[in-house]
């Protein structure tokens, strides 16, 4: 189970890294990849110990967000959510590219 944990945090995380450096125009770009790496070792961590405390619950997470078993409301609600969070990091990355959003580095570094 943690094998799968791990092999399934990489690839997430390695969607949205491709996300958001695609959509950036470039791999030189530390906020995203201190945040990455923060959101994996969170994930990672929380992960081992939810299937230690827990491995019913740590199996259920580990599914697909969107089951056969669900109701049409719930995919529909899933499937939005999924959407904006694609495109929130798309935004990210476009954001950062183009500079819409002008933030000091010191407030930057303070929200980390």
């Amino acid at each position: 189970m943690v094998s799968r944990l791990v092999f399934q945090t990489f690839v997430w995380f390695g969607i949205m890294g491709a996300l958001v450096f695609v959509s950036a125009g470039t791999l030189r770009w530390t906020g995203a990849w201190v945040y990455i790496a923060v959101m994996v070792g969170l994930s990672l961590t929380m992960g081992v110990a939810l299937a230690r405390r827990d491995p019913g619950l740590m199996n259920e997470r580990l599914r697909p967000p969107i089951q056969k078993t669900q109701t049409v409301a719930d995919k529909i609600v899933l499937s939005i959510l999924l959407i904006g969070i694609f495109a929130w990091l798309v935004l990210m990355g476009l954001d950062f590219r183009f500079g819409w959003s002008r933030v000091p580095a010191w407030r930057r570094w303070s929200a980390c």
